[in-house]
């Protein structure tokens, strides 16, 4: 991990709590961003799209995807959601989908 670097996470259970934790203990940044008013504002009943496009757009350099069940329809629509966006700045996205 450079020096300097700072995770930047949304505010789910699971995987994002679990990058919280895991960050915090490898002594790293955490930048835990929250949906907001405005996330909800613009897209009712689906403020993690707010969410996401905001993380990405934070500055990130690098967005590291985990979900099981990214390839099963009507799952992992925030984390297509949030690599669909990465990719469209030309953001890298290493995507964890497996344990083995």
């Amino acid at each position: 991990m450079p020096a300097g670097a700072v995770i930047v996470t949304g505010d789910t259970e699971g995987v994002d709590a679990l990058a919280i934790d895991v960050a915090r203990e490898m002594g790293l940044q955490v930048d835990a961003m929250r949906k907001t008013a405005g996330d909800e504002d613009r897209y009712p009943g689906e403020s993690w799209k707010g969410l996401n496009e905001r993380m990405i757009n934070s500055g990130v350099e690098l967005v590291l995807a985990f979900h099981l069940d990214i390839a099963v329809p009507g799952k992992a629509r925030g984390t297509r959601h949030v690599i669909e966006l990465a990719e469209a700045r030309g953001i890298g996205v290493k995507l964890i989908d497996g344990w083995g």
